[in-house]
C-alpha cells in the first residue's frame, strides 16, 4: 500500500510539473506579445 502510495505521488509530480512549465511559458510568451505592440 504504502509502494503504492509513492508510486502516485511520483507519477502525479511528473504530470503536474510539465502543466505548470507549459502555463508559465504560454505566460511569458503572451507578455513578449503583448510589450512589443
Amino acid at each position: 500500500m504504502i509502494q503504492l502510495a509513492k508510486h502516485l505521488q511520483i507519477v502525479i509530480q511528473y504530470q503536474i510539473k510539465p502543466c505548470l512549465y507549459t502555463a508559465y511559458a504560454i505566460g511569458l510568451f503572451i507578455k513578449l506579445l503583448v510589450y512589443q505592440n
